[in-house]
């Protein structure tokens, strides 16, 4: 019988052992609640400034170790949401109904805003360390991606079949709800679709040989594809 694999010492594996201790107490946890509730998420800017201006080589050497940070972080999500699927669908809905009402939907669209402008701005230098990290990056990605489906699916099922199974209702909602949004003229899905449709015009202009050398042939396989099934389909109907 193999041996339990015993967990690397350091700092997250000592606090795991004295927390489990704490949790225990019940004064631990009603202080715990005490102090969240006297947070202040609408200073949290102050502190980010703070942190940033007040002395930039300190800043700058946290920001060295944020792979460090990043992957505590990723590895304590991981871990939690993988502790999460225990629990039953109905009580998770629950909860995640409770905290998108609390959560400040403005300011995390604003930061997936200005992360997306970042990365754009980033992409734009054609720096060649990007180039030589991403497809590192997206092959870790899409390996650690595949394992987890992979584990939720059950015998004999694969991980596409999984996400299609698990995705199309929830596309097929959402593409109900965005349709009937995009017939009213004054809503935002009307106004985001008319951007999209602009800017695909403004690029399709402006870029004619890649609409002739890379978007037609494209479509032009693609209907080729569609119309050949359809004729097999409508060869077979009349076979039987």
């Amino acid at each position: 019988m193999a041996e339990t694999e015993m967990p690397k010492k350091g700092p997250f594996e000592g606090s795991s052992r004295v927390l489990r201790e704490l949790l225990r107490t019940p004064s631990f946890k009603k202080s715990v609640n005490l102090v969240l509730n006297d947070l202040d998420p609408e200073n949290a800017g102050l502190l980010a400034q703070t942190l940033v201006w007040q002395d930039v080589e300190f800043f700058l050497s946290l920001f060295s170790s944020l792979p460090i940070l990043l992957n505590i972080l990723v590895r304590f999500l991981v871990e939690l949401l993988r502790q999460l699927g225990n629990f039953t669908p109905e009580l998770i809905s629950s909860f995640m109904a409770s905290i998108i009402d609390d959560l400040e939907a403005d300011s995390l669209g604003a930061g997936v805003g200005l992360t997306l402008m970042l990365l754009l701005d980033m992409g734009a230098t054609d720096s060649e360390d990007l180039k030589a990290a991403a497809p590192n990056f997206v092959q870790r990605f899409s390996r650690g991606l595949a394992g987890a489906l992979e584990g939720e699916a059950a015998e004999g099922q694969s991980a596409g079949s999984l996400m299609v199974d698990k995705v199309v209702p929830v596309l097929s909602n959402m593409a109900s709800k965005m349709g009937e949004s995009a017939a009213s003229k004054d809503s935002q899905m009307s106004a985001l679709v008319t951007s999209v449709t602009n800017g695909i015009d403004k690029v399709a202009s402006e870029n004619p040989q890649f609409i002739q050398s890379v978007v037609n042939p494209l479509v032009d396989s693609w209907r080729r594809a569609v119309e050949g099934e359809g004729q097999k389909k409508k060869t077979k109907g009349a076979d039987n």
